[in-house]
C-alpha cells in the first residue's frame, strides 16, 4: 500500500458522520464520552479511518434489545 492509498483511508468528521448516518454533533458527543469510533487529530482537524468506522460498527452489532 502506498502512502497516498493509506492516507485516502482517512476522512474528516463531517464525512464520517455522513457515512454513519449521524450528525457531527453526535460524533462530537461520542468523542467527549469516549464511546465512539477511534479518531486521529491532525492539528485542529479530526480524521477517522474508514477501516476504524467499519471495525467500530462491527464491534457494536447486536442481535436483540433484551438485556444479556
Amino acid at each position: 500500500m502506498t502512502d497516498d492509498e493509506a492516507l485516502s483511508d482517512y476522512v474528516p468528521d463531517d464525512r464520517a458522520a455522513e457515512l454513519l448516518h449521524v450528525s457531527k454533533a453526535a460524533l462530537r458527543q461520542w468523542r467527549y464520552e469516549g464511546r465512539g469510533p477511534r479518531y486521529t487529530k491532525a492539528g485542529r482537524r479530526i480524521l477517522y479511518s474508514k477501516r476504524e468506522l467499519v471495525r467500530w460498527l462491527e464491534a457494536n452489532e447486536r442481535q436483540g434489545t433484551a438485556v444479556a
